[in-house]
């Protein structure tokens, strides 16, 4: 993104949804930015004096999250134009010096390289945006495609969810631009399909290990998901999206765990439906696909 071009929040944004907690435990300070040069400076990264250049990376890239988190996107471009700098850097100099006894680099550097180009993508003008979406989906499957060839068994599943989830944001984020041109309906449909399946697979990671964590995502992913269905309301075999949101949200509502967002989401998943069927209403008769349905979403106002 050309530097001095003014900065978009995308709808979908990445700050408010889905940037992880603050990482209160790592040590050290935080890192701070130069915003006109976006220069890093790392003050003390997770590891001391033993940190490699990957640790130093994903310590610039979670401060970058930190900031998201915060609302503070005048700090978190040029951290996150750091870390893409860094790892462009890193993974050109590891294949200039890469042999055969040379390790592959982790899969974190590439979840990190990969959720930084989305993350950038999120904030950037539409010209760039689906370039950075597309370059970071490659590089979160290359963290998957590590993780599963080397590190599955000590990875942590709480790890993979992170990339399978990313890989699902990425997908609908870059789907998103398709949608500009209405007669991409089939590959709309497409990214919504393989977007529910990483979702199930990603919230299958830690349906079992860790509740809390699984609850927090089912608030955010359906809420991804109704967005995505909502900027390309016309496209017919989208309603399977919709009832996959609501599916979701329904199996936690016995945990009785902050029910006010849960039936939020529930009602605006059922408004998004209706509309979805309203879109498609006849011209010339009027009539509606699934009327009834329709009648009763609208009247009952959660399924």
């Amino acid at each position: 993104m050309p530097n001095g071009e003014p900065v978009k929040k995308r709808p979908m944004g990445l700050k408010a949804r889905t940037a992880q907690k603050r990482r209160a435990e790592s040590a050290g300070e935080p890192q701070t930015a130069n915003p006109e040069t976006a220069t890093v400076i790392l003050k003390n990264p997770a590891g001391g004096e033993d940190a490699t250049e990957v640790d130093e990376v994903e310590a610039i890239y979670g401060n970058a999250e930190d900031a998201l988190a915060s609302g503070d996107t005048e700090q978190a471009i040029p951290l996150l134009r750091g870390t893409v700098h860094e790892c462009d850097r890193i993974l050109r100099n590891h294949y200039q010096s890469a042999g055969d006894s040379l390790p592959p680099l982790p899969s974190k550097f590439y979840y990190v390289y990969g959720m930084a180009l989305f993350s950038l993508g999120e904030l950037s003008v539409p010209d760039d945006a689906a370039e950075y979406f597309g370059l970071g989906r490659e590089r979160l499957e290359q963290a998957l495609e590590e993780y599963n060839a080397r590190e599955s068994g000590g990875g942590g599943r709480e790890f993979k969810f992170k990339i399978l989830s990313g890989i699902a944001k990425a997908t609908l984020s870059q789907a998103r631009f398709i949608s500009r041109d209405r007669t991409f309906g089939s590959e709309i449909t497409k990214a919504a399909t393989s977007a529910t399946e990483l979702f199930n697979e990603a919230l299958a990671c830690i349906a079992a290990e860790n509740d809390a964590k699984y609850f927090e995502e089912v608030l955010v992913v359906p809420d991804l998901m109704f967005a995505f269905v909502e900027a390309n309301i016309e496209v017919k075999e989208l309603q399977a999206a919709v009832d996959w949101g609501i599916g979701k949200l329904k199996d936690v509502v016995g945990k009785g765990q902050r029910l006010g967002e849960v039936y939020y989401q529930l009602a605006r998943g059922t408004w998004v439906l209706a509309s979805h069927y309203l879109e498609q209403q006849d011209e010339e008769t009027g009539d509606v696909p699934e009327q009834a349905t329709v009648q009763k979403l609208l009247a009952q106002g959660t399924p």
